[in-house]
């Protein structure tokens, strides 16, 4: 399930991994997909195959953890880089998610098209105007 996820955060002493194959089942629902692209062929088989569970310190060496906290931080940490998400335009949000999505595994120019339509999407809504101005604001206060 974590792999679904576009973030993935653990405490210094979680643990990441599965044991599918232990039951003569692999991950399905794009499980062997997900962890082949956001690590390796090498990695994903390894992970798949052995089953084993990996400390979260490797997990986050290897880039399948995206952020490590201490243990008493974790949620604390975890709710302030949420909060920081949910201060930002969630239609843009959104489709720079899905332009990154959308754009694994495409040639460059693609990827860039993909780009180019969901900023025109952007600029044509009818709170572009408000948003821009408080994006602004933001920035001149940093």
């Amino acid at each position: 399930m974590a792999l679904a996820a576009d973030f993935r955060v653990a405490s210094e002493s979680g643990n990441a991994g599965g044991s599918r194959d232990i039951l003569g089942i692999i991950p399905d629902c794009g499980g062997t997909a997900r962890l082949t692209r956001l690590l390796s062929p090498a990695w994903a088989k390894e992970l798949i195959m052995t089953g084993d569970m990996i400390a979260a310190r490797r997990a986050y060496e290897i880039g399948l953890i995206h952020r490590i906290f201490p243990d008493v931080q974790l949620e604390e940490q975890t709710n302030a880089f949420l909060a920081k998400l949910l201060q930002r335009p969630s239609l843009a949000l959104g489709l720079a998610k899905r332009a990154i999505d959308w754009g694994v595994g495409l040639d460059k120019m693609t990827h860039m098209e993909i780009e180019a339509l969901a900023q025109s999407l952007l600029i044509t809504a009818k709170d572009f105007s408000e948003t821009l101005q408080k994006g602004f604001a933001t920035l001149l206060k940093k």
